[in-house]
């Protein structure tokens, strides 16, 4: 798991692949590594839109939140965006936004059934029961995430082409994150070491 504090200092690190279109599809997925693993990106923001249930005819049932990041980390997302440009090497492909002044909506993930989310919280929150009183808005919020990007080249002359993120949340933390305790052990060897000697 990288910050997204430490990615901004390894942007050159970061690699993606070209779409690969198979069949009849006109959807590519890409890959975005960094040494080789799938790059997983952890930073924290506002909560500015609470989990929200959403109908859609064609898509069906969905679910998301709104997070308010701080601009100058977007550059992360934004530099992927670039290299997926870069690799592509087609000026027709347009780019979807990976933000909006530093807001982003994310999917929040479930099963099949819609009965549980796909994600570790420490809000107990499901589908069927968004509303807990530990969730209010402007709160502090950390993701985990999984980061991967899409290609989408619709058929004929003038078929729509774009390129975008995907983002898989791994774990939700609402509210300021726990600072770790130390270990009982560690905590005596502490306590050894600032004991001042007898005179």
């Amino acid at each position: 798991m990288s910050l997204v504090k430490t990615l901004k200092h390894q942007l050159d690190s970061i690699n993606v692949t070209a779409p690969k279109y198979t069949g009849k599809s006109e959807f590519s997925q890409c890959r975005v590594t960094m040494d080789g693993k799938p790059l997983k990106v952890k930073l924290s923001g506002t909560l500015f839109m609470l989990p929200t249930k959403n109908e859609h005819e064609e898509y069906g049932t969905s679910f998301k939140v709104g997070v308010e990041f701080d601009e100058g980390d977007m550059i992360v997302f934004e530099t992927i965006l670039d290299k997926m440009q870069e690799v592509v090497g087609d000026d027709s492909y347009e780019c979807k936004p990976c933000h909006t002044d530093g807001s982003i909506f994310f999917k929040l993930g479930t099963n099949k059934s819609l009965s549980e989310f796909s994600f570790e919280s420490n809000v107990p929150i499901k589908p069927g029961k968004l509303h807990n009183d530990k969730l209010e808005q402007h709160m502090q919020i950390t993701l985990d995430l999984l980061v991967s990007g899409w290609y989408l080249k619709k058929k004929g002359v003038d078929g729509e082409k774009k390129f975008g993120l995907t983002y898989k949340i791994r774990k939700i933390i609402f509210g300021a994150e726990k600072a770790s305790r130390p270990s009982k052990k560690r905590k005596a060897e502490d306590d050894e070491v600032s004991t001042p000697s007898p005179a």
